[in-house]
């Protein structure tokens, strides 16, 4: 991904952030906050700054070496 892929998703999670703050129903205004959320994170990922999420599920029983 490019620059220009970074600014794209950075104006549509602005767009998405707008979108929200004009809506009446709190569900459909979560739903543009969380679509906002995606478009930073592939927004961070065009920049080439990636982070990893690891997955803790499971790991709650397992004992330390």
């Amino acid at each position: 991904m490019s620059t220009e892929d970074s600014e794209y998703f950075r104006a549509r999670a602005i767009e998405e952030r707008a979108r929200a703050a004009d809506c009446d129903d709190q569900s459909i205004a979560n739903i543009h906050l969380d679509l906002a959320e995606k478009y930073e994170t592939l927004a961070t990922m065009a920049n080439g700054q990636t982070t990893f999420q690891l997955d803790w599920e499971g790991l709650s029983d397992a004992q330390p070496a």
